[in-house]
């Protein structure tokens, strides 16, 4: 690594310790920068990508989505370009090495003002990595840098921010952001569907009202969701179930039954055989093995403002 990315990376560990208190995700003053910090690996916990950029600068992590599974770490940056479900671990981190990641939310309103030409043809996907230039790790330190001066961030930030995306719009995933920012392609009908999902996981599921919400027809709605998040709406939904079953379980203290019936399970079993089959375990097993486990859950529990 040359010296000028070895010294960025310095100072933004160095800068996550004196903003981060121990193992955390914390949303800065600085709009949409989001930084992680863990102190020891976690156990697989589920979580949600927000469409942002998540830039590991110390340590590595997991990340199992419909698409398949991911490894990323130090020296390389994670595209989300759909709100997407999906179940992170962090691998690598210690007390002396902590993983930090650095995480911007995009803002589409500014992706529309700095968009170019049509939308490329490029498939959509919703999670994509690459490794980290020189150049966008610059603009990475000096946005991060403005935590340490909030007086200049004001008038910086929105500089430094704009910055950062130019890198990315020059970068593997341009073609994405581009994406992103156009309202009458592929992608905004599948925007539309996640949003409808999201809000109505708990009930029936109606492919009528989804193809209504989402204003295209089954056939094509459903190859460009499957392309963008690696699941079909159906498979979303029961991904997002069962999120929200570990949450209650794990946090609320419900049982596997109570948590089922909570979010639309009519069958003990039906929940048992989905939660072992993206769990490994079944619920009780599960959420017993996380209480007595080491790893922190919480620190996850945001990642869908994730690093």
């Amino acid at each position: 690594m040359p010296d000028c990315m070895e010294r960025n990376v310095a100072d933004i560990v160095s800068l996550a310790r004196r903003h981060v208190d121990g193992t955390a995700t914390v949303a800065t003053g600085v709009p949409r920068l989001i930084l992680h910090q863990a102190l020891s690996p976690s156990e697989p916990v589920p979580a949600f990508y927000e469409p942002s950029f998540c830039a590991i600068v110390q340590g590595s992590k997991a990340v199992r989505s419909g698409i398949g599974d991911i490894a990323y770490g130090a020296g390389q940056y994670l595209i989300a370009g759909f709100d997407v479900p999906v179940i992170g671990m962090i691998i690598d981190a210690s007390e002396d090495e902590p993983y930090v990641c650095v995480q911007l939310l995009f803002d589409k309103s500014i992706l529309i003002e700095m968009r170019d030409g049509m939308p490329p043809a490029e498939p959509i996907t919703a999670i994509g990595i690459a490794d980290t230039p020189s150049d966008l790790l610059d603009a990475v330190a000096r946005f991060v840098g403005l935590l340490d001066h909030p007086a200049d961030a004001p008038v910086l930030a929105p500089i430094y921010e704009r910055e950062l995306l130019y890198r990315l719009f020059s970068g593997p995933f341009g073609a994405q952001l581009r994406k992103f920012a156009y309202v009458d392609n592929r992608a905004a009908p599948i925007e539309r569907a996640i949003a409808h999902l999201r809000k109505t996981y708990s009930q029936r599921f109606d492919v009528e009202q989804l193809l209504r919400v989402a204003g295209r027809s089954q056939s094509s709605l459903y190859r460009d969701f499957k392309d963008a998040t690696g699941l079909s709406p159906l498979q979303f939904r029961t991904r997002l179930r069962l999120q929200e079953v570990r949450r209650l379980m794990l946090t609320e203290r419900c049982g596997a039954a109570e948590a089922g019936f909570a979010v639309g399970y009519d069958s003990p079993a039906q929940l048992s055989r989905d939660y072992r089959k993206l769990y490994g375990r079944p619920p009780a097993e599960d959420i017993s093995r996380l209480r007595t486990s080491t790893a922190t859950p919480a620190q996850e529990t945001r990642e869908r403002k994730s690093g």
